[in-house]
């Protein structure tokens, strides 16, 4: 059913043009550098400044991102998750209304896991699965035993 929802909305999303998303606010405090093996948190604001409720439908990672870390929870916790690896992201959906004039905070913990720098699509999406609002996020991973070394060597 998801399925033949994303394939219908890219479809409208072609023929349309991307959709704005007006009156949602959404701020993201990222974590920038991580050690291997680190477990970071990230916080997710989303803001509705609409005069209705607007609903949380799912938020969008990008494969590039979660090349380099992993994904463990969320607080809320989303319903499902979806592999999208064939378009590039991974899809988790929450279906959280938020009410008017409301914000709703998210928070993710994901584990470094390789030395580089990772950077990814963010999206967030309401009231339909194209309506989104689209972020890039990005954390640098080094190894903290190399940091330590580089550190004695130089004093």
């Amino acid at each position: 059913m998801k399925r033949t929802l994303i394939f219908f909305s890219i479809f409208l999303l072609l023929l349309t043009g991307c959709m704005s998303v007006q009156d949602v606010n959404v701020t993201i405090d990222e974590v920038s550098t991580a050690n291997v093996g680190e477990t970071i948190e990230m916080q997710v604001t989303i803001q509705n400044f609409y005069t209705v409720d607007r609903l949380l439908t799912s938020v969008d990672i990008g494969d590039d991102y979660l090349e380099g870390m992993t994904l463990l929870s969320s607080n809320p916790s989303w319903t499902q998750e979806w592999d999208f690896g064939w378009m590039g992201f991974q899809s988790y959906d929450y279906q959280i209304s938020i009410p008017a004039g409301e914000s709703l905070s998210i928070i993710y913990a994901f584990q470094a896991e390789q030395i580089g720098s990772h950077e990814g699509t963010f999206d967030v999406c309401f009231d339909t699965e194209y309506d989104c609002i689209y972020n890039t996020i990005f954390t640098s991973v080094s190894d903290a035993v190399v940091a330590d070394e580089t550190i004695e060597e130089t004093l």
